[in-house]
C-alpha cells in the first residue's frame, strides 16, 4: 500500500511540473525565473485540483484497477501528497538557482532520517500499521516545505508566488517548452532503464531475482545518492554560468567533476564487484548472495553511470535536450533486447544481467565521453585511464579476495 501510494504521488507530482523546474537555472535574468516558477506553479495546482475532483470516486476507479484497491480510503490523501511533493521539487530547484546547495543536501538527509524514525516508532505503537509510512511521508513533506521557506524568503520567495496576470509566465513556459517535450520525457525514460529487469523477471515468473535484483541496486546505487545527485545541482549552475561568462572554461569545470567521481566510484565499485556475494551474505545472510552476484555483473554499468548522470545537465545548458532524450530511448530498447535475449533464449537470469550490465556500462560510458567532447575535453585519455583506475583496483581485490577467502564460489555464476 505505502509503495503504491508514494510510487503514484511521486510520479503525478513529477507529470504536474511538466519538467520545468528542472529549467530554473537557466534563466539569466531573476524576473524571467519567477514568471517561469509562476508558470509551473499554475500547472501544479491545475493538476492538484483535478485530482481532488477526482478522488471522490476512488471506489470506481479501483473496479478498473483492483491492484490499486489496497489504498482503500487513503487514496483520499493523493491530492495533499501530490501538491507537497510537486511544491518540494520547485522549492529545491530555487534553492539550487540561488545556491543554496547545503540546503539541498541537510533537508534531504533529514526527511530520511524523520521518516525512518518515525516509521520506526509509529510501527512500534501500532503494532506495525502499514497507514503510518503513507502518514509520516505527508506529514514529513509539509515540515519539509515550511522548512525550504526562510532561507528562501530572502531571495524574494514572496515576490515569486505575488499573484499577477498569466500572461508573461505562459510566454516563459513556451519559451522553455523543450523540457516538457523532451526532459521530462528523458528522465521517465532513464528510470524505465533501471527497472526493466524488475519488468522482465516479474514476466519470467522469477521473485526471488526480483528481490535480489532489487537489493542490489538499492547498494550499487549508493554512491549515486551520497555524492552523484548533490553535485548535479552544482554543476549545472556553475556550467550554465561559465557558458554565459567564459565559455572557454567549460572543459575546465568538466574534467573536475569527471576527475572528482571517477575518484569516488572506484573503491566501492571495486569491491562491490569482487567481495559483493561476500558483502550480501555476510550482513543478509546466504539467501541473499546472488544480490551480492549481481551488483558484481552490473557494477561496471553503475560505475559509468556515477561518472555521467551527474553531468547530464550539459544536455540542458548547450539546449540539447534532444540529443539526450535519443540517448536515453536508444539505451532502453537496447537493453530490452538485451534481456530479452538473456532470459528467453539463453534462458539465464545471470546471463541476462550480464548482458544488460554490459549495454548499460558501454551506453553510459558512450555519454561520458560524449559529454566530455561537448566540453571541450580529451574524452579518450578520461575514458581509457577511468577504465584502467578501476581494473587496478578490481586485481587488487581480486588478489586480497584470493588470499583471504580462496577465490570465487563459482556456483554462483
Amino acid at each position: 500500500m505505502y509503495g503504491l501510494f508514494l510510487a503514484i504521488s511521486t510520479n503525478v507530482a513529477i507529470l504536474a511540473t511538466a519538467g520545468y523546474h528542472f529549467a530554473f537555472i537557466l534563466p539569466a535574468r531573476e524576473d524571467h525565473f519567477r514568471e517561469l516558477f509562476r508558470g509551473t506553479l499554475m500547472i501544479l495546482l491545475s493538476v492538484v485540483v483535478v485530482s481532488m475532483l477526482l478522488v471522490p470516486f476512488h471506489n470506481s476507479f479501483y473496479t478498473l484497477v483492483p491492484g490499486w484497491g489496497i489504498l482503500g480510503p487513503w487514496a483520499l490523501l493523493l491530492p495533499l501528497s501530490i501538491l507537497l511533493q510537486g511544491l518540494l521539487f520547485l522549492f529545491g530547484q530555487s534553492a539550487g538557482r540561488y545556491k543554496q546547495f547545503t540546503v539541498n543536501t541537510t533537508f534531504n538527509a533529514a526527511f530520511n532520517v524523520v521518516v525512518r524514525v518515525f516509521n520506526a516508532l509509529f510501527g512500534w505503537v501500532s503494532s506495525g500499521a502499514i497507514y503510518g509510512l503513507i502518514l509520516s511521508e505527508v506529514m514529513v513533506r509539509g515540515v519539509l516545505l515550511g522548512l525550504f521557506i526562510k532561507p528562501l524568503r530572502s531571495f524574494g520567495l514572496g515576490k515569486v508566488l505575488t499573484l499577477r496576470k498569466p500572461g508573461r509566465a505562459i510566454v516563459m513556459l513556451r519559451l522553455y517548452s523543450r523540457y516538457p517535450r523532451f526532459v521530462l520525457p528523458t528522465r521517465f525514460l532513464g528510470l524505465l532503464f533501471g527497472q526493466l529487469p524488475l519488468y522482465f523477471l516479474a514476466t519470467d515468473k522469477n521473485p526471488a531475482s526480483i528481490g535480489q535484483y532489487a537489493m542490489a541496486t538499492a547498494m550499487l546505487v549508493i554512491p549515486l545518492r551520497l555524492f552523484g545527485h548533490g553535485l548535479t545541482t552544482m554543476f549545472m549552475q556553475k556550467a550554465n554560468e561559465t557558458l554565459r561568462s567564459d565559455p572557454n572554461k567549460l572543459a575546465s569545470i568538466t574534467s573536475r567533476l569527471f576527475d572528482r567521481l571517477m575518484i569516488i566510484g572506484i573503491v566501492p565499485f571495486a569491491v562491490l564487484i569482487v567481495f559483493g556475494d561476500l558483502i550480501f551474505s555476510m550482513f543478509l545472510g546466504a539467501d541473499w548472495a546472488e544480490a551480492g552476484v549481481f551488483s558484481s555483473l552490473l557494477g561496471l554499468y553503475f560505475f559509468f553511470r556515477l561518472l555521467s548522470e551527474p553531468m547530464e545537465s550539459m544536455f540542458s545548458v548547450l539546449s540539447l535536450e534532444r540529443r539526450l532524450f535519443l540517448f536515453h530511448f536508444a539505451n532502453v530498447v537496447l537493453a530490452a533486447v538485451s534481456l530479452y535475449f538473456g532470459l528467453y533464449v539463453l534462458k539465464n537470469v545471470n546471463q541476462a544481467l550480464m548482458l544488460f550490465g554490459a549495454t548499460g556500462a558501454f551506453m553510459y560510458g558512450y555519454l561520458s565521453a560524449h559529454i566530455l567532447h561537448l566540453s571541450g575535453v580529451p574524452w579518450r585519455r578520461k575514458l581509457i585511464n577511468s577504465l584502467l583506475l578501476l581494473a587496478v583496483a578490481v586485481v587488487l581485490c581480486s588478489l586480497l579476495r584470493n588470499v583471504l577467502f580462496g577465490g570465487y564460489t563459482m556456483e554462483y555464476w
